[in-house]
């Protein structure tokens, strides 16, 4: 086996009956994030949800994944996207924070500012 492959650990997070993200450690260094739907095959990392709404946060995922790298504070930019991905349990019960409207194009608020 490729020794950088060993390295990797998989972790799974359900947000309630909302979704599921598996987020791909190396370390406490984030790798990879895939986000799907509560109903969906997590296991697959590297397929898409088939769900919009859920593309749309594995897109906000990755930017926040960035966002929050850190090698020399790796806890804390771990402990930091964990806390910012547990933000979306209630996307489908609240409206957004700057129009008010629970759907905007047939899809809930997906943004989430990083602080």
């Amino acid at each position: 086996m490729i020794w950088w492959l060993e390295a990797l650990i998989p972790l799974q997070i359900h947000l309630g009956r909302v979704l599921k993200a598996a987020v791909i450690l190396r370390g406490l260094v984030i790798e990879l994030v895939t986000v799907k739907g509560f109903s969906e095959n997590i296991d697959d990392h590297w397929s898409e949800s088939r769900y919009a709404v859920f593309r749309r946060i594995q897109d906000h995922a990755h930017c926040a994944m960035l966002h929050f790298y850190s090698p020399t504070f790796a806890e804390l930019a771990t402990r930091s996207f964990i806390t910012w991905l547990g933000s979306y349990s209630n996307i489908f019960s609240e409206p957004c924070k700057k129009c008010g409207k629970f759907l905007l194009n047939n899809l809930p608020p997906t943004y989430r500012d990083f602080r």
